[in-house]
């Protein structure tokens, strides 16, 4: 079975919205610091996996 760089991504991106909901369930006040670098990496990988998608369909 061949692994792409977009099967890569999505699942990068599914693992870092699991994090970030996990996040959502501490209570831990300093937890919404946590989030940032996984909210600026999810963005990343999402209009990375846009651009392939862009690039198939083209």
């Amino acid at each position: 079975m061949d692994y792409s760089y977009r099967d890569c991504l999505s699942e990068e991106i599914e693992i870092l919205q699991l994090m970030l909901y996990r996040e959502e369930f501490v209570q831990d006040p300093s937890a919404r610091k946590h989030c940032e670098p996984l909210l600026d990496k999810l963005e990343v990988d999402i209009k990375a996996l846009s651009d392939l998608d862009a690039q198939v369909a083209a």
